[in-house]
């Protein structure tokens, strides 16, 4: 109703002609909150449910992000859209033909925070949509590299290295990863987005448990933003965890580069570093002992 302006308070602002800036005012407000309350509706209810409720409310988004609507009413349509298919989850794939194409196009949009969300929402799409977005991934890929040889906004640069990251840790054999994923150490360290740092380190994780040899390859680098991220502004508590288990895991397998990094920074830093070391270590002894003894 909200989105077909038919609710009872924009009837009232359209009888009032005079009161036409106030009018769309209003109507752009509206239309807001009920993009706000479009994502909380799917974490209420299964995917399948909010699948049926999403197929008759993405033409009403869709719309919203033409052209010649507001740069209001398209960042926050796209941010809307964005937020439905993390919601869905595997349920978004019957959704591609028609988000992949919106999302494609927002990344070129003249606003910077429509771009932004448009990345993401290709991030997401890539991640969740399943063998229905597989086989786009490198036109996903292809937009996303035109994108940032053009973008300066901090946060679309942080987008774009979360969908790269994303895409990878999905499906790492669909990606060319000797191509991409130099790209994504060079969006390193993130600039604005730091919620990103998780979906990071979560595809360094993904590309290690692979032995990846791009991982292995480009461990210094990995472990020295490890340090400077660790236990900072810029790491959440799962960020933190994901680093714990990415360090525990070089520190095993290659203690000679742990030692070398570390030797390199500067002592606050590779403080923090180590920290993660002993942290790590901690937990796992912690985990050791309450596990039940076998016999």
């Amino acid at each position: 109703m909200l989105c077909k302006k038919k609710t009872m308070c924009q009837d009232m602002t359209d009888e009032a002609s005079s009161e036409d800036e106030g009018e769309a005012e209003h109507d752009e407000l509206l239309i807001e909150y009920a993009g706000e309350v479009v994502p909380s509706l799917g974490k209420a209810m299964s995917q399948a449910e909010f699948a049926t409720q999403f197929a008759n409310l993405l033409p009403l988004f869709a719309n919203k992000t033409k052209k010649s609507c507001s740069v209001a009413e398209r960042s926050f349509s796209f941010g809307t859209l964005a937020e439905a298919v993390e919601a869905l989850g595997s349920a978004s794939g019957q959704f591609v033909p028609q988000l992949l194409p919106l999302f494609q196009e927002g990344t070129r949009d003249e606003d910077n925070e429509v771009r932004s969300n448009s990345i993401y929402g290709l991030g997401v799409l890539g991640q969740h949509g399943g063998d229905a977005v597989m086989g786009h991934f490198n036109n996903i890929l292809a937009v996303l590299s035109e994108a940032l040889s053009k973008e300066t906004f901090p946060r679309a640069l942080d987008n774009i290295c979360g969908a790269v990251a994303r895409l990878i840790s999905t499906s790492p054999t669909n990606v060319p990863l000797e191509q991409v994923f130099p790209v994504v150490l060079g969006c390193l360290p993130l600039r604005e987005d730091f919620e990103e740092n998780s979906t990071v380190f979560e595809c360094f994780l993904v590309l290690y448990r692979a032995q990846h040899p791009m991982l292995a390859q480009n461990l210094a680098p990995i472990l020295r933003l490890a340090a400077l991220i660790y236990t900072t502004k810029q790491a959440d508590d799962k960020t933190n965890q994901l680093i714990q288990e990415l360090v525990k895991s070089v520190s095993h397998d290659f203690p000679d580069q742990v030692t070398s990094v570390v030797q390199s920074l500067e002592p606050e830093v590779a403080g923090r570093l180590q920290a993660a070391v002993a942290a790590a270590a901690a937990a796992a002894s912690q985990s050791s002992a309450v596990s039940p003894a076998t016999s």
